[in-house]
């Protein structure tokens, strides 16, 4: 196998894992946004209880939502980083294989 038949199978493989990444991000803000919108709702439950036990329920549920939405935007920020890493290696392989093109 060439070199250049090996960077173009490293920079397909970079690009999956460059896709896989981009859904990752999407899968994590689509939950992160829905812990959110729960943890909104339970203290708004928490707000209108008459009795303090049931706002107390409601106010640890929203704790739980927003440790899941925490949890979400961890995995958002990991995944982010990885793909930064993904696109230099992305970036140099394209550059290497353009350079061997120009040398023949």
């Amino acid at each position: 196998m060439t070199r250049s038949d090996t960077l173009r199978g490293e920079i397909a493989r970079l690009e999956k894992k460059k896709a896989d990444l981009q859904t990752v991000v999407a899968a994590q803000e689509r939950a992160a946004a829905k812990a959110r919108e729960a943890a909104r709702k339970k203290r708004d439950q928490a707000a209108k209880a008459k009795t303090t036990g049931a706002a107390s329920t409601a106010l640890t549920a929203a704790e739980r939502e927003d440790k899941k939405a925490a949890a979400a935007e961890t995995k958002i920020a990991k995944a982010r980083t990885d793909t930064a890493v993904v696109e230099k290696s992305l970036g140099t392989h394209q550059a290497d294989l353009a350079a061997k093109r120009r040398d023949g």
